[in-house]
């Protein structure tokens, strides 16, 4: 009776083993989709100049699970952050955020992005994004201020650093150090902030429209040497002032050795089909916008 037992015992425990292997080897032979990858150029920087090199030859096998390949990215300008001064004109008046909006501002910004309906990015995550083609989300919004005004180091620079928003501001090389702009050592401590970049906004303020091709270059070119012997960081992205320019600003942004150059109501806005990123288009917020201008550009896309 027991030798018939373990007889029994050992063919019940053969079939089970016996079955196990067969599901892992239908299991191994079954083909499962790999992770897709591909090239992608990497952009090399020179370590004296922080100049882009053009090197076709530098890539690097990535891991697109998760890519998003056209997103929907809105640039988003500001200027002054201060509260009203009967004694500005009409155009400082125009783009005069109060602090106490600007607050509002950052906090909606910040509570979209916890709830997941946007994303946003400083410059080491939106230039590896823009070099791997793979973005990590389908609606980014990018922070940008103008001109370098000491608000904002002593106002937009704090607030938005407590709701953890990155933005790019923009500096006017010639401007530093100067009453009523910020100091060499503010733009220092700024940028030792990863959620803060620092952009050229030219040497002196210039439309570029009006500008003939050698001194548009010394504006793109020069701010851009200027600001990175001060931050000792490559510069990567340009501002045109007021958001004007030339036939030409586009090809000298790019030979400057910009990533990425932003206008206003003369750019275009992103878009993956138009691989030009040297006139990019910026949502102008006014001293009467509120935070319904982010509902709108929810809505607008």
């Amino acid at each position: 009776m027991n030798s018939a037992f373990y007889r029994k015992f050992s063919t019940t425990l053969l079939f089970i083993i016996g079955l196990f292997y067969s599901y892992e080897i239908q299991d191994a032979a079954t083909v499962h989709p790999e992770t897709p990858t591909k090239q992608v150029e990497i952009l090399s920087c020179d370590p004296n100049t922080g100049y882009i090199i053009p090197d076709n030859t530098n890539t690097e096998t990535i891991e697109v699970t998760n890519c998003i390949k056209e997103p929907d990215i809105q640039f988003f300008m500001y200027h002054y952050v201060r509260a009203h001064d009967p004694r500005d004109n009409a155009a400082t008046t125009d783009l005069s955020i109060d602090p106490w909006n600007f607050r509002e501002h950052m906090k909606y910004v910040q509570k979209l992005r916890n709830d997941w309906i946007v994303h946003t990015m400083n410059w080491s995550e939106l230039i590896e994004a823009i070099q791997r083609d793979c973005f990590p989300a389908k609606r980014i919004w990018i922070f940008t201020s103008d001109d370098g005004w000491i608000d904002s180091y002593t106002d937009l620079f704090p607030i938005a650093h407590e709701y953890r928003v990155p933005f790019f501001i923009g500096i006017i090389a010639n401007r530093l150090d100067i009453p009523g702009f910020v100091s060499t050592k503010q733009v220092q401590e700024m940028v030792q902030n990863p959620l803060f970049t620092i952009t050229s906004h030219s040497i002196t303020h210039s439309d570029h429209s009006r500008l003939d091709e050698s001194l548009e270059t010394q504006e793109i070119c020069e701010s851009k040497k200027i600001l990175e012997k001060i931050i000792e960081k490559p510069i990567f992205s340009y501002t045109y002032p007021e958001g004007r320019m030339s036939e030409k600003s586009k090809e000298i942004s790019e030979k400057c050795g910009y990533t990425l150059a932003w206008s206003t109501g003369f750019g275009t806005d992103w878009n993956p089909s138009n691989p030009s990123r040297y006139d990019i288009n910026r949502i102008r917020i006014h001293n009467y916008t509120t935070t319904e201008i982010f509902d709108e550009a929810l809505k607008a896309k």
